[in-house]
């Protein structure tokens, strides 16, 4: 799943946004992860952020189910994942300044068993 910044309407010149819709996805992500679980027999839950690391960390408390947030916007440089409500939030800077690395071992049912190394 992918998340941009919720406010593009509110900083970006209008033909950024003309004919879209922004929404901070807590209402919409539930449905979307019970479905991808239950109906998808998905076992690992990524979101792809560009919200910034301060409304990532809150999604992550909000939501239950996602498993890995690749957090952009902020360009904050975390150098140990944030665990959050299960959740392993990481962000490797800005303008390639750092190239970020995530190492998981999966075993079985992810929400058994889920290793950073």
């Amino acid at each position: 799943m992918g998340l941009t910044y919720p406010y593009v309407k509110e900083t970006m010149p209008h033909s950024f946004s003309q004919g879209l819709s922004f929404q901070l996805g807590v209402d919409q992500m539930p449905a979307m992860i019970t479905k991808l679980r239950e109906e998808e027999r998905i076992d690992l839950v990524v979101v792809v952020c560009h919200m910034g690391l301060p409304l990532d960390v809150k999604l992550a408390s909000l939501i239950n189910g996602i498993d890995v947030i690749l957090s952009g916007h902020s360009h904050d440089r975390i150098t140990k994942p944030i665990l959050e409500n299960g959740c392993i939030i990481i962000q490797s800077g800005a303008s390639s300044s750092f190239l970020g690395r995530l190492d998981l071992t999966v075993e079985g049912v992810i929400s058994q068993t889920l290793n950073i190394n």
